[in-house]
């Protein structure tokens, strides 16, 4: 299996490459007159493509005489990314292919999340897709780590979350690079979700939006015209700080411990699962008071960014996500100012992704480094 990363590609095949995974199988007249490129360029570049394994004709045909149409569209076989996204019970680990598809998806449970318990699980998963040949895969793009906590010096010493203490004040990215031997990327839990939301979710339909992560802690993420923005250090879209620790606040955490408190056997996050979240009068409480405080503290940065959509996310699941959106978005929302009542407001809708955000965007890592970022060109 090869593991090097693909070549970078060129601006004008980024372009065309965009364009067919947000809007394919689609025509190389309309992906010509999407990216403001000639139909001559568009068929030599998407041949190019092709023979990167990337892209691929998608033959559709129409019933009538004469031949089907060949629409382009992402080619899944082209290579293959590894995720891994971790509590502090379990390890999750997936691989997912350039259709978003997941080739393996695993959990593993663990007493505590050191280096090597999560080295050993990427192996173990390479290793078996390996022996599985599973999909053909030829390329490994990298892998991905999905981080519980902030940075302290330039996005790769972890400012971890303190129940995760074992990894905090250390070069990750070098330990990891060293005993792997393959790309290897790294972001926070929220900023990685919010690569993932961009590739594979909601975040396709908008071009920029602010991404909000529900976990152990409060995060967030933006993007703003296509583009992910980290920050200096891999820290921005942190809007946790508005919630003191030693109070009630709006994270997957506090839900939790609400939840152990009514008498639910809640441990970590998996537990939600198993409780109908909607019907739970403990739970409905904490939407009320959750959906109210992050609707007075997104008020500011909606305003500073002007997002089309604020996207609710993170390690709950998806009915979770769905009902803050709801109360999120009250007629109040943004309004509050005869003048914020003349401008349009951002749309808030919940994740498309569900708990699995956290590895799908630490697997969407290496896959948007290699074909997405202006900076690989």
């Amino acid at each position: 299996m090869n593991t090097k990363q693909t070549e970078p590609l060129s601006e004008s095949e980024r372009r065309i490459f965009e364009t067919v995974w947000k809007l394919g199988p689609i025509s190389r007249n309309d992906v010509a007159a999407r990216t403001g490129l000639t139909a001559m360029t568009v068929s030599r570049l998407s041949k190019a493509l092709e023979q990167r394994a990337l892209v691929k004709d998608a033959i559709i045909r129409t019933g009538q005489r004469g031949n089907p149409t060949r629409p382009l569209s992402i080619n899944p076989l082209g290579g293959c990314s590894v995720g891994l996204n971790f509590t502090r019970s379990t390890v999750e680990v997936g691989v997912i292919d350039l259709g978003g598809n997941f080739l393996q998806h695993s959990h593993r449970k663990i007493s505590s999340a050191s280096t090597q318990v999560l080295i050993d699980c990427v192996r173990e998963t390479i290793d078996a897709l390996a022996e599985a040949k599973s999909g053909h895969v030829e390329r490994i793009f990298g892998v991905g780590v999905a981080l519980p906590g902030d940075f302290e010096e330039k996005g790769r010493v972890l400012a971890a979350h303190p129940l995760f203490a074992d990894l905090r004040h250390r070069d990750l990215a070098d330990e990891f690079e060293k005993r792997l031997g393959l790309p290897f990327f790294m972001n926070s839990d929220s900023n990685s979700a919010t690569v993932g939301e961009r590739l594979l979710g909601a975040g396709r339909n908008f071009e920029t939006y602010i991404y909000v992560y529900l976990g152990y802690g409060v995060g967030g993420g933006l993007v703003i015209r296509g583009e992910p923005f980290f920050g200096m250090n891999n820290n921005a879209g942190i809007i946790g700080v508005h919630f003191p620790d030693n109070k009630p606040r709006p994270s997957g955490l506090d839900l939790m411990n609400t939840l152990h408190e009514a008498g639910h056997g809640v441990e970590d996050f998996q537990d939600l699962e198993k409780i109908d979240l909607a019907a739970d009068p403990a739970c409905r409480d904490w939407i009320k008071r959750a959906g109210g405080q992050l609707r007075t503290t997104l008020r500011f940065p909606a305003r500073l960014i002007d997002p089309e959509a604020i996207i609710i996310g993170g390690r709950l699941p998806n009915e979770v996500h769905h009902m803050l959106a709801v109360e999120i978005d009250r007629p109040d929302f943004c309004t509050e100012t005869e003048l914020e009542q003349k401008m349009p407001r951002p749309r808030v809708l919940g994740s498309m992704l569900g708990a699995r955000a956290g590895v799908i965007g630490a697997a969407a890592l290496p896959i948007y480094a290699a074909l997405f970022n202006d900076d690989a060109a």
